[in-house]
């Protein structure tokens, strides 16, 4: 089965761990498209040198052992502070792994996913 995960609170820890769990029992991941607060998720420490620690971790694990395709929306990172809306891609408070896109993107793997899970916390 494919699924698309809508991560929609930064601190849920059941997200990445249903993530990992489909991905181990051999279901396919499109896309983690996070929304809301979830693009929290997605926030550099201000220092560089604080280590990930919770579900920012487990993304960031489930990115670059399985490349697990994780998508940050930009309206809700510029209501946030961590992009500038007026010039889309990614900025320095986005970790690396977390792609900055639109809307379009969550539609488009829904779309092409057999369901859409999400977690709000």
């Amino acid at each position: 089965m494919k699924f698309t995960l809508a991560v929609h609170d930064p601190s849920d820890a059941h997200a990445p761990g249903f993530a990992s769990a489909a991905l181990d029992a051999g279901h396919e991941i499109d896309l983690v498209f996070f929304y809301h607060d979830g693009v929290l998720a997605a926030d550099r420490p201000d220092d560089g040198n604080t280590p990930n620690r919770g579900p920012q971790a487990e993304w960031l694990r489930l990115h670059e052992e399985h490349g697990l395709p994780m998508a940050v929306c930009i309206g809700a990172a510029a209501r946030r502070h961590l992009v500038d809306e007026s010039s889309p891609g990614t900025s320095e408070r986005i970790q690396p792994g977390f792609d900055v896109v639109g809307l379009g993107q969550l539609i488009g793997s829904v779309v092409d996913s057999d369901r859409l899970i999400t977690f709000a916390g």
